[in-house]
């Protein structure tokens, strides 16, 4: 006789893992003692004179079948095999082993003849949450085993069967066991006959428990995990960004840590120089990656495979990784670069790991932050966040020129770079309030007429930008200032951390101290004293959080300071301004306008007369001053005649004055005004004085007076600036260099 725990089956000397399996089981064995005391014992009180006894009632044959199974050994068997994905097929090989081979020993071990077994095993990689009717394997068993042909299951644990948290499944497969009289056995020696109730009802239990197990396996990792990130492990807690490996070296100080791997470091340093030279335009560095064969090169090969397979999907078909924008966004703007360690939103540490982003260049990393995190550390919206203004060129457009194309801009309008018919490029400046059907172009200004007149300027700022040592001497002193400034913050968040702990510390001995005590009385009493002792230290670690956040706010901000980031940028720019302007013309026109986007900030350009133009340039160097030019434009603004101004012109030409007709039309040269009347057959009957030349409007004429500006300056390109020997140097630069003056 066999009973449903019997301890002959427990003779054969079992292997570490299959002993581990029957964990399920052990970890029951007190239920099943309950079951056994309550049918085991009665308890009976034998009346003597002197004493009292207890004396366990003997066991019945009824009883001893309630517990006691024989094990059929003349009947038909199913194997059921399940794993739960096909990957634990190759993970997990020894498992399947267990469910397969070792069962059918188990089997004949116990004299089952060859040929009164059958395996199900369809199953395996099919998740145990899954109804009957939707596992081919488990679907057949129930089938055989309602024709009668199945009257003994075996399975290694009652979860390979069900992880079912409804119920209905097992319950379903009990009741057809029941009604076909098939038993159930596990491997650990289980019995279950579903004729028998106590049966029944373990077998539900431990069906429930299987359920239960799985989301409670995963609450259990899921601490374990934290807790092994929170030491500077890798848990599998989101991938490990791009230039970093885990070391899976067990003699290595660094083991499951995460290390620099240089190939792949080298190259995320080279995106972050490269988004700061280009002044945070995502969309021009990713034109430059995408031209490139590959993102990051061919892992070596003694990089563990554990590495390796994660970036699979990644894996382009000639070698190497590539990585979608928003990938390459996230990894510019993520601290783990620096050595930063933060789990679940909490910072754990700021030396976790060897960081990919060195002090010296740790502003390379603050600038991406910035312009690229929605979120600050500190988890409000990322103010310093901004999305310039996209700019394109046509497919199959060669950049020749617009050297300003990135920072010129107009009040109430957009500036773009277009080609017109004349095969020359443009400024067409579009109204903000145009249709989105149809575009408008408000000014149309020759990039020639603007370019021209700034590189020479451009060119006299880098010749007199000389004799620096006055600002090498600012840039050390700032540079120590930001230095200093970091360490400090750096040291005041060590010394957070550490009141913090060992206020916790405090707490916890208080906690300990007070439930040490046996008695509840004494015990409350000690609640109450230490009350305003762990209300004070709840209090002064809610400040310590408050303080700690500000600080990380105050070195975020510190790290991003526009002032310290100049200073490095121009640290030593001067050094190769006189070797620039010898090669000028012969860089690569997109090379020379990256260089005018370091060095401006903004271009605002205003038409102020048909002819004149106000052109305001905004420089990021330090020592260099906004300058504010007056360009004359060749062409005006070449505006349609409206119906009102044909009409005036109708009304007035043949008889009024030419100062009369000029005031009525303020915007049109009289060279315009008598070729349009010429075009619609008007003749004048009148001769009158020129007091303003023909070529000009009348808005020119009284810009030109207001600004002391003659006739014979009205050729120069730059009439009037708020630097005038700037302005002299200009004209003078056009001089030499030949240029034609508009």
């Amino acid at each position: 006789m066999q009973g449903v725990y019997p301890s002959d089956n427990r003779t054969r000397k079992e292997s570490g893992t299959q002993a581990r399996g029957r964990s399920l089981a052990r970890s029951h064995t007190f239920y099943y003692e309950v079951f056994r005391e309550r049918e085991e014992y009665m308890v009976t009180a034998v009346r003597t004179p002197t004493t009292r006894t207890f004396q366990p009632r003997r066991r019945t044959n009824e009883q001893q079948d309630i517990w006691y199974t024989p094990l059929p050994l003349d009947v038909m068997w199913g194997i059921y095999a399940r794993q739960s994905t096909p990957a634990q097929l190759i993970k997990h090989a020894e498992s399947t082993e267990m469910q397969t081979d070792d069962l059918i020993r188990w089997l004949v071990d116990r004299g089952i003849q060859d040929g009164q077994w059958q395996l199900f095993d369809a199953d395996l990689g099919v998740s145990g949450t899954l109804r009957i009717d939707q596992r081919t394997g488990l679907q057949e068993l129930v089938e055989r085993i309602q024709v009668d042909e199945i009257k003994a299951v075996l399975v290694y644990q009652i979860s390979r069967l069900f992880r079912d948290d409804t119920g209905i499944q097992y319950n379903v497969f009990a009741d057809i066991c029941k009604k076909h009289n098939c038993m159930l056995v596990t491997s650990d020696g289980m019995i279950f006959n579903f004729q028998n109730r106590t049966h029944m009802q373990m077998f539900r239990f431990l069906a429930q428990y299987a359920a239960e197990y799985i989301p409670q396996q995963i609450g259990l990792l899921h601490t374990a995990r934290l807790r092994k990130a929170r030491r500077g492990l890798y848990a599998g807690l989101g991938v490990v960004p791009s230039g970093f490996i885990v070391d899976y070296d067990e003699d290595s100080p660094t083991y499951k840590k995460p290390i620099l791997y240089e190939p792949h470091a080298e190259r995320v340093m080279m995106f972050l120089e490269r988004y700061y030279a280009l002044e945070g335009h995502m969309g021009y560095l990713c034109r430059e990656l995408d031209k490139l064969p590959y993102l990051f090169p061919p892992f070596e090969s003694w990089v563990d495979r554990r590495n390796v397979s994660r970036w699979k999907k990644r894996q382009l078909p000639g070698g190497g990784y590539s990585l979608t924008r928003k990938g390459l966004e996230l990894l510019l703007c993520n601290p783990f670069l620096l050595g930063w360690l933060i789990v679940e939103g909490e910072i754990i540490s700021r030396a976790n790991h060897a960081p990919l982003v060195d002090k010296e260049h740790e502003y390379l990393f603050w600038y991406a932050f910035d312009g690229l995190s929605e979120y600050t550390l500190t988890g409000e919206k990322n103010e310093k966040r901004e999305r310039a203004e996209r700019r394109f060129y046509q497919n199959g457009t060669v950049e020749e020129a617009g050297i300003l194309k990135h920072r010129i801009h107009s009040e109430g309008y957009k500036v773009y770079v277009h080609s017109a018919k004349d095969s020359r490029f443009h400024y067409a400046f579009i109204p903000d309030t145009t249709s989105t059907l149809y575009r408008s172009i408000g000014h149309d200004i020759d990039v020639r007429t603007i370019d021209n007149v700034f590189e020479p300027l451009f060119f006299a700022h880098m010749r007199e930008t000389r004799d620096f040592d006055v600002y090498r001497q600012w840039v050390r002193e700032e540079t120590e200032r930001h230095t200093s400034l970091l360490a400090t913050i750096d040291q005041q968040l060590t010394e957070i951390d550490n009141q913090q702990e060992d206020i916790l510390t405090e707490r916890l001995a208080i906690r300990r101290s007070i439930n040490a005590i046996k008695y509840e009385k004494e015990q409350a009493q000690a609640e109450v004293e230490a009350a305003p002792t762990l209300e004070g230290l709840i209090k002064r670690s809610a400040r310590l959080k408050e303080t700690k956040e500000a600080l990380i706010a105050k070195k975020q901000q510190v790290a991003g300071d526009q002032t310290y980031q100049t200073a490095r940028k121009f640290a030593d720019f001067q050094t190769e301004l006189e070797k620039l302007i010898e090669v000028w013309s012969s860089k690569p026109f997109a090379a020379r306008k990256e260089f005018v986007n370091l060095c401006v900030t903004r271009a605002t350009v205003t038409v102020i007369a048909p002819h004149w133009i106000e052109l305001s340039v905004y420089w990021k160097h330090p020592a260099w001053k906004t300058d504010t030019l007056f360009i004359r434009r060749k062409n005006g603004g070449k505006e349609f005649w409206t119906e009102e101004e044909l009409r005036i012109l109708q009304d007035t030409y043949a008889t009024a004055s030419r100062e009369d007709i000029l005031s009525l039309l303020p915007t049109k040269p009289w060279g315009s005004i008598r070729h349009k009347a010429r075009s619609i057959g008007l003749t004048r009957t009148i001769v009158t004085a020129r007091t303003i030349p023909e070529h000009l409007s009348l808005l020119d004429w009284q810009f030109m007076q207001e600004r002391h500006i003659g006739i014979d300056e009205y050729v120069r390109p730059v009439s009037q600036c708020t630097n005038t020997i700037v302005c002299q140097d200009v004209v003078n630069e056009q001089r030499r260099s030949g240029n034609q003056v508009r």
